[in-house]
């Protein structure tokens, strides 16, 4: 959300020790399951101007927690598919009235030898 935005300068707050100090680079990640986390979020950081992650001991956190309470409430644009046609139809009207669509590729108008829909 904030690449969208444009921000240049970016805090992020965080109540957990461990995470913080990783990104931070000060500790590092050992957790394997952990070490595919950290690649898009060194890639993310690189899109700032300036980064910076700091450390929210649980009992200090209310700002955090507002924050995060404001960040629920912002109108964040979902997009929605177009309305687009079912995978089966154009296998439909050809089995009804055997012609194809004009987005057919000259493979996809070959016939299967032996299919039920091109034998008479």
């Amino acid at each position: 959300m904030a690449v969208d935005m444009d921000v240049e300068e970016l805090l992020i707050m965080g109540d957990s020790d461990l995470i913080i100090r990783q990104a931070q680079g000060k500790w590092e990640t050992r957790e394997i399951k952990l070490i595919s986390y950290w690649q898009p979020v060194e890639d993310l950081s690189k899109q700032f101007k300036s980064i910076e992650f700091k450390y929210i001991p649980r009992f200090h956190n209310e700002l955090a927690d507002a924050l995060a309470t404001l960040a629920s409430m912002l109108p964040y644009p979902v997009e929605i598919e177009p309305d687009v046609q079912p995978w089966h139809r154009d296998i439909k009207r050809f089995l009804k009235i055997k012609e194809y669509t004009e987005q057919a590729s000259g493979d996809q108008r070959e016939p299967l030898e032996g299919s039920p829909a091109t034998s008479s």
